[in-house]
């Protein structure tokens, strides 16, 4: 048993204890005692419907965490125009390192980040499509035509 916190458990330790409390009708307790476990661990496990989930605790930095607020400015003064390789080219192709750092990752990973930055600048445009049944509506498109044949003008309306 630990003192604390709740254990991070395995699926199969997880499906035990919820047959051994929801089948078998075996207490918390009972449970904790003859897993070795922590009830509060016993607890969590029988109150989510999900299986355990690890998190970490804190992320891992990004390779372009130093990147992000230039790449952010490229993207806002493009209004999300600019491609992902111009913005990869520039920061990958830098030579004078002690000004600015080069960039040393993956396109694919700066190409999502892009891409999302994108998304959020700039959004989809929604159209609504109405469609009606055959014979109910119809439509008339005005417009103006000018031809001239054998010297006479001509204008047609539709």
């Amino acid at each position: 048993m630990t003192g604390g916190k709740t254990e991070v458990i395995p699926v199969e330790k997880w499906a035990q204890i919820r047959t051994m409390y929801f089948n078998q009708q075996m207490s918390m307790r009972q449970i904790a005692r003859e897993l070795g476990i922590n009830a509060r661990t016993v607890k969590k496990a029988v109150s989510t419907h999900g299986g355990p989930r690890y998190q970490r605790t804190q992320p891992y930095p990004s390779i372009l965490d130093p990147f992000k607020t230039e790449i952010l400015q490229m993207v806002k003064q493009t209004r999300g125009k600019i491609m992902a390789t111009v913005i990869y080219d520039h920061l990958s192709g830098r030579r004078d390192t002690a000004t600015a750092p080069q960039y040393r990752g993956s396109y694919e990973n700066l190409a999502r980040y892009v891409a999302k930055l994108k998304a959020q600048q700039s959004p989809k445009e929604a159209f609504l499509r109405i469609e009606t049944p055959p014979g109910f509506d119809a439509q008339c498109d005005w417009g103006k035509v000018e031809k001239i044949l054998s010297f006479r003008r001509i204008e047609i309306f539709f």
